[in-house]
């Protein structure tokens, strides 16, 4: 298994030169949940760890990457926090680029974690349901809803730069509305993940059937299309697309799904 997604693209022709002033970096696909959506899904104690690339070889990637022009990171996984390695990886990554963002469920913040977070760029923490009810039945793992709130208090109190991202399914969507404001009593700022899900990445159909299961409706998802999200934008110490705010014109989810 690749546990790597490097989208830098080089392109060079007579008239023009194109950079890729953007990487996508997956560090890990295991993942300290189970989610019930998830299209990933490799325990954390899984064998593929040995596989995952060594600090060595994602330097030499970074260091590549960084030479044709790159200063900007997505870092995800699997849960990023998982690799004990992290904070290194981390500190490679951004210590030369413009800005980053980092896709974390929050679990596995620590106090350590959340200073060295605080960095030039914006960490996403993904959010399941308003209670431990409803967020741990997803996630399959007692305790994951007060460890997520753990982890977005402590990179409150470091002064990180952090969006509360919820990700509305089946399970947890009677609890939107209670999602959208334990974000905010939490963090000004705060975003719809993707309705969509995808299917998943071994093709397992049971699996797949798990996942379909908590896709929302198109009527659903059009319902909630046109919330209006808090705007990160104007914060200045948010980088490239973090997030968005909604106008009254625009549609981020509807029509994706209803063409």
């Amino acid at each position: 298994m690749n546990h790597i997604v490097e989208r830098c693209k080089k392109r060079i022709d007579a008239n023009s030169l194109s950079i890729p002033f953007q990487g996508y970096i997956d560090l890990t696909y295991r993942c300290n949940l189970n989610c019930r959506h998830c299209w990933l899904n490799v325990p954390s104690s899984a064998a593929e760890e040995g596989k995952e690339l060594r600090y060595e070889e994602i330097v030499g990637i970074v260091s590549a990457a960084r030479n044709l022009g790159c200063r900007e990171w997505v870092i995800s996984g699997g849960e990023p926090l998982l690799r004990k390695d992290f904070p290194d990886i981390f500190g490679y990554i951004t210590a030369k680029c413009r800005s980053y963002i980092l896709n974390t469920n929050g679990t596995l913040i620590t106090p350590t974690i959340a200073k060295l977070l605080k960095r030039y760029g914006v960490t996403l923490v993904a959010l399941y349901g308003a209670d431990a009810g409803v967020q741990d039945a997803i996630t399959r793992q007692p305790g994951s809803f007060d460890a997520t709130l753990r982890g977005m208090n402590l990179l409150k109190e470091a002064g990180v730069n952090f969006i509360v991202q919820i990700v509305p399914m089946r399970d947890n969507h009677h609890q939107l509305q209670r999602m959208i404001d334990l974000a905010l009593s939490i963090c000004s700022k705060w975003r719809l993940g993707a309705a969509w899900l995808h299917l998943s990445a071994s093709g397992d159909e049971e699996k797949n059937r798990e996942i379909i299961a908590q896709r929302l409706s198109p009527k659903i998802v059009a319902g909630i299309d046109g919330i209006i999200m808090s705007d990160p934008a104007e914060n200045d110490e948010v980088p490239f697309g973090a997030a968005c705010k909604q106008q009254p014109t625009s549609y981020l989810l509807e029509k994706c799904i209803s063409t």
